[in-house]
């Protein structure tokens, strides 16, 4: 291979992202970072602007509450697991690109919405014990 990116050694594309990773780390941390952002964010310049509205009502207060609720339970080794796999399909996301229509979120919005579960219910809880107590007695 001549390292014209059709494949076999580290000359080709693949060499060529590492090398400029290797020459311009903060540049490659800076991309990387906004790949993340894009991808957790969903919003996207060509969604409406309502669209884009209902999906920051929707993720802004879910995020904060699979968090709270990752934290409760964190000790479990399935709530560790979870982790790791979104953090793997982040590390895919950064490592590559954020896709134009948020589809690689799809595959882990559903570990996140248990975590809010628990974060919600655990909230709610601690808001109006009373209820939880009349709910647990029924």
């Amino acid at each position: 291979n001549s390292g014209n990116g059709t494949g076999g050694d580290v000359t080709g594309s693949a060499g060529r992202a590492i090398r400029y990773a290797v020459q311009h780390p903060v540049d490659t941390l800076a991309l990387m970072a906004a790949r993340a952002g894009v991808h957790f964010a969903h919003v996207r310049p060509y969604f409406s602007l309502s669209h884009n509205a209902v999906i920051v009502l929707w993720l802004l207060p879910l995020y904060p509450l699979a968090a709270f609720g990752w934290w409760r339970v964190r000790a479990h080794d399935l709530a560790r697991w979870t982790l790791v796999v979104l953090g793997t399909q982040t590390l895919v996301v950064v490592l590559t690109h954020a896709d134009w229509d948020g589809r690689y979120l799809a595959h882990v919005m559903p570990l996140v919405y248990p975590f809010a579960a628990c974060g919600l219910a655990a909230l709610l809880q601690r808001m109006m014990p009373g209820v939880h107590d009349r709910l647990a007695a029924a």
